[in-house]
């Protein structure tokens, strides 16, 4: 991997200018991830323009530094690094397509072939430990507070606290290094974590799922706030009893958007069958109508769920 690391920090040297882009419904990973990346290139190069291109924060993370303006004569001469995103598809700003070249940081299974260089993969828990690997392997310069945080804000969330996709040993060691260059990580985390009002939200939104054949299913016609979905899924999977989970809400643009999970068989499958992606044992796929939601749970129900999915 070290020399991978060398390969793509060749590569960002060879352009004055960088955008970086990151996924829809951003989360804590994706945009953790940007602004670690874009600290990182600041440090370690020279006379170097760096911007980040995508969406609103959810409410939880506006506390963190925010995305550039970035016109698109900026992105047609720059280097673009796609960040926690498996496909064009997933990216926030399609104009990427517009950069000179693309390479992608990511964490998920390896999807299509428009990147020029890529580090990708499911072992990783969260895309900031890439970065954090990618420090240590080049002895990059890293002492920036904005850094720091953001690092910590995509293994935390992305592991739901290191609970979650299945963190390991280095994971552990991150949050140490981080801590060890001062991480403040107690007022990070209170920043993060819901209020009891939120809580008590999501805890409504996933009552009364139905569960058949080892899983569990909800559909929620009600709107959801995008920084609320991530925990209301995780709390679905934790509060059940099944095999194969899978959660449905309504955002604000009156589409569906689902939350896959698993304890071991393969939702990324099922996911890209339908349009979206993800990990193995997490996944995520947006449609636009209720029926195509039942369309899907239809389709997980006819499968034998004893088998890998």
């Amino acid at each position: 991997m070290s020399n991978k690391y060398e390969e793509i920090w060749n590569k960002i040297n060879q352009y004055n200018k960088i955008t970086i882009f990151t996924h829809l419904n951003p989360d804590g990973d994706t945009i953790g991830t940007s602004i670690a990346l874009k600290e990182l290139i600041r440090m370690n190069s020279n006379d170097k323009e760096i911007k980040i291109s995508g969406d609103k924060y959810p409410k939880n993370l506006n506390w963190l530094p925010k995305n550039d303006d970035v016109k698109i004569e900026f992105i047609k001469k720059s280097l673009a690094i796609l960040v926690d995103t498996s496909s064009i598809k997933r990216t926030f700003d399609k104009r990427i397509l517009k950069a000179k070249e693309i390479i992608k940081i990511d964490h998920h299974s390896p999807e299509g072939n428009q990147w020029s260089f890529v580090i990708d993969g499911d072992k990783y828990p969260a895309t900031g430990e890439i970065l954090y690997e990618m420090i240590k392997f080049l002895n990059l310069k890293h002492k920036s507070k904005d850094l720091y945080n953001s690092l910590f804000v995509s293994i935390w969330t992305d592991t739901s606290g290191l609970v979650e996709r299945n963190p390991t040993k280095q994971t552990f060691k991150a949050i140490e290094w981080l801590e060890k260059n001062g991480l403040k990580r107690k007022e990070i985390v209170k920043k993060i974590n819901l209020s009891k009002k939120e809580k008590k939200i999501i805890k409504n939104y996933i009552l009364n799922a139905k569960i058949k054949n080892n899983f569990a299913y909800k559909i929620n016609d009600k709107i959801l706030i995008n920084y609320l979905y991530r925990p209301s899924t995780e709390l679905f999977f934790k509060t059940y009893d099944a095999q194969i989970y899978l959660f449905a809400s309504l955002n604000k643009k009156n589409k569906y958007r689902i939350g896959l999970r698993s304890k071991k068989y393969n939702v990324s499958n099922i996911a890209k069958k339908f349009g979206g992606g993800g990990h193995i044992t997490s996944a995520g796929i947006e449609v636009n109508t209720k029926k195509d939601v039942k369309n899907i749970i239809l389709y997980i129900l006819g499968r034998n769920i004893n088998e890998n999915a």
